[in-house]
């Protein structure tokens, strides 16, 4: 009995020992003083300094105007309420500054159930990580919120510790998941209990959040961030859009409770007209979320001419350096001032590496995709369009006339020819016009000609540089278009009638940055020079003066959104300028045109096969309209992985040519700049 007494007292002494070992394992043990409570102090009324303070590798950059207007407004619903929307160009930083905002709002008690919103499961992830983060290795947050990082770094990073973590022997109730932080039960601490938690905006669990800390008072969510609240697959879809505004206003928006108002600040990108963002930042349609609208350019460069070559050299470099700009960047410095004047960036100091300036970085984003650039960039997207609307193949395929090659259609009143000029090959065009625009592509090609009738320009087997060897680039351009001139611009060509007729107007790109001059002085020695003019093609946009309303200088020749210049050409050659965009759409309209209307485009020959490459150069483009100033513009764009767009170029600069050349379009208004309709507001339905 004593022996059984004694191994008792043993075993008894054992549990006791073994659980206060387990209890002091359990306890955090004493939390560490602030290390810097004026600097604490200072960020707890001013979200900007908090941000820059322990974020200064996020946000190393000078704050834009943006930005501030960002933090003001988080700042304000963070500690007074209310619903804002805030579009901000894409790669901005509004995701960083929300997540951390919110962090703000927790650490000093502001809010107490903070609700961040992602468009998908592993965007609402991904931002919940970032808070996360934060709290177990931002030095400067460990060192003066050590009562919230100090318990969370003694898990270790092991969850399973939440449940029997202690300090001074209460436990802290912390939770520390992947989509929910609850932050530790501290006496004093302003943080204490409070709750993080992430979803996405499809999730089956938004509705219905509450939490029950040590106190038993039931809280609700006081504050939400819908951050990028679409995909770009829900943002063309109108149900999808439709379905997410209605999750926003009935479940997120209801997650207070009832009888609550919800604070909540979206911060998103438009992505389409008409989309979720779209419609929220509509002021009219949404008063209460006092939606603002964002730029990356709050005005656009003046002298879009030089932007217009920066475009050419742009594309030049990029073939010609394997994806590198550099030619274009050394245009740019060269011109900058020039170039930057009238253009306001929104935030100067964002450009990529490479780049020079953020007046560089947006022009770089627009010549890629203008679409991308006023949707994601400006958060003012242009109207889609209908890929059926665009050029195709089969479009193509449907205007063959079934003449010969290099004969001329009864009725043509012009001949006139085009050549794009490139380092490789001189791509050009024929084409014959009569009243009203009616056309015929009668020949085209390359100079040095190509032995097979598929080929890109880069894998072109005759090159300007095979054919004279032993030149430089300039010799090769100058003696290639001599060459290609003795070839065709004497030529005699058989109208369908038996009539006799030349070429009377040969354009020539002079878009090519250093070679430019040497167009001007094949132009002026030429024994054709009577017949030949350099030409710029300019980008207008909708934003942009059209040429026809400039005011012209005195000697100049206007026309149809084109000019011939005064004689006072520095170069002592007169040149034609006209807007390429207009001109595009113009002759995209002609081969649209059913065959056998009045201004109708066709090409020679009745077997589809033959015309492969010009129809992919044809196809190489896309437009998409755009709206500016009261009236529409298709801006028109090279597609990705089609490089080869020149025989399309040489097309409509034949048009243009014989515009100059005095062929006119009796029936103007259908190609004539489209005006923007306002809406009209009709009175309501009285019934008799």
């Amino acid at each position: 009995m004593i022996k059984r007494s004694s191994y008792e007292r043993q075993k008894r002494s054992a549990r006791l020992r073994q659980a206060d070992m387990s209890a002091a394992g359990r306890d955090i043990g004493v939390i560490p003083a602030v290390v810097n409570p004026r600097r604490r102090a200072r960020c707890k009324s001013d979200l900007k300094a908090f941000l820059k303070t322990y974020f200064p590798a996020v946000f190393v950059d000078k704050w834009s105007a943006n930005h501030l207007r960002v933090i003001e407004k988080l700042k304000t619903a963070i500690l007074h309420g209310g619903q804002f929307a805030m579009a901000m160009p894409r790669a901005t930083g509004k995701t960083c500054m929300t997540s951390f905002a919110s962090l703000w709002a927790i650490l000093y008690g502001y809010r107490r159930y903070v609700v961040i919103v992602g468009a998908t499961d592993d965007k609402a992830t991904e931002i919940m990580a970032k808070v996360k983060m934060s709290i177990e290795r931002n030095p400067l947050l460990i060192e003066d919120f050590p009562e919230v990082c100090f318990p969370v770094a003694k898990l270790e990073g092991i969850t399973n510790r939440c449940k029997g973590q202690t300090y001074q022997g209460k436990r802290t109730y912390i939770d520390w998941h992947d989509d929910r932080l609850v932050m530790p039960t501290i006496e004093g601490s302003t943080a204490s209990g409070s709750v993080f938690e992430s979803v996405s905006m499809t999730s089956a669990n938004i509705r219905g959040k509450n939490h029950m800390p040590p106190s038993n008072e039931m809280i609700r969510p006081d504050f939400c961030i819908i951050d990028d609240p679409q995909t770009k697959q829900s943002a063309l879809e109108p149900r999808q859009c439709k379905k997410r505004m209605e999750i926003i206003e009935s479940d997120i928006l209801g997650m207070a409770g009832p009888g609550k108002r919800m604070t909540a600040v979206m911060t998103c990108t438009v992505i389409a007209r008409g989309d979720l963002c779209d419609e929220v930042l509509d002021v009219e349609k949404h008063p209460a979320w006092n939606g603002e609208r964002m730029k990356m350019m709050d005005a656009m460069p003046d002298n879009m001419d030089l932007w217009d070559q920066y475009r050419v050299i742009w594309g030049q470099s990029q073939r010609e350096h394997r994806g590198s700009i550099k030619d274009a960047t050394e245009f740019y410095r060269k011109n900058r001032a020039a170039m930057d004047a009238g253009a306001k960036p929104t935030w100067p100091e964002r450009f990529l590496p490479g780049e020079i300036s953020a007046v560089q970085s947006a022009m770089n984003i627009l010549i890629k995709s203008p679409q991308t650039f006023y949707a994601e960039y400006q958060n003012e997207p242009i109207t889609e369009t209908d890929e059926a609307d665009q050029l195709t193949a089969d479009l193509v395929a449907m205007k063959l006339n079934g003449l010969d090659r290099g004969v001329v259609p009864v009725g043509t009143s012009s001949i006139t020819m085009y050549i794009d000029i490139h380092d490789k090959l001189l791509f050009w065009v024929i084409s014959a016009w009569g009243d009203g625009f009616t056309g015929s592509i009668i020949d085209y090609g390359t100079w040095p000609r190509q032995k097979t009738p598929t080929f890109t320009m880069d894998d072109a087997r005759y090159t300007l540089e095979s054919e004279y060897q032993g030149m430089g680039r300039s010799g090769r351009i100058y003696q290639g278009l001599t060459d290609l001139a003795a070839m065709y611009l004497g030529r005699e060509y058989t109208r369908d009638d038996g009539a006799i007729m030349r070429i009377s107007r040969c354009h020539i790109d002079a878009n090519w940055g250093p070679e430019t001059p040497v167009v001007y002085r094949f132009c002026r020695q030429s024994a054709y020079a009577n017949i030949l003019t350099p030409c710029h093609g300019r980008g207008i946009v909708a934003s942009q003066m059209p040429m026809s309303s400039r005011k012209s200088d005195s000697g100049e020749k206007p026309g149809l959104e084109w000019y011939i210049s005064s004689n006072k050409n520095k170069r002592g050659v007169r040149f034609c300028a006209y807007d390429v965009n207009f001109w595009k759409t113009f002759v995209a309209q002609r081969l649209k045109t059913a065959q056998g209307d009045p201004g109708a485009l066709t090409i020679y020959g009745s077997k589809p096969h033959q015309h492969e490459t010009i129809t992919g150069h044809i196809c190489a483009e896309y437009f998409t309209p755009t709206s500016g100033q009261g009236r529409r513009v298709d801006v028109w764009q090279l597609r990705p992985q089609h490089p080869d767009n020149h025989w399309w170029d040489c097309i409509v600069g034949t048009a243009v040519a014989a515009s100059v050349d005095g062929v006119t379009l009796e029936a103007i208004g259908k190609i004539e700049v489209k005006k923007e309709r306002k809406a009209v507001k009709l009175p309501p339905y009285i019934p008799s």
